[in-house]
């Protein structure tokens, strides 16, 4: 039962580390993104 506990508290740290990693590109991107989808609507308006 330890044991079980112990590697799903692994495996969440680790895919937590992931997923943050993720979400950091991500918020990263996202204004960039959102850059070019407004000076794509200037150049279309």
């Amino acid at each position: 039962m330890l044991k079980n506990v112990k590697n799903v508290i692994a495996k969440i740290k680790s895919s937590t580390k992931r997923n943050l990693a993720i979400l950091t590109c991500f918020l990263l991107c996202t204004p960039i993104a959102f850059a070019d989808l407004g000076n794509l609507k200037d150049k279309v308006t």
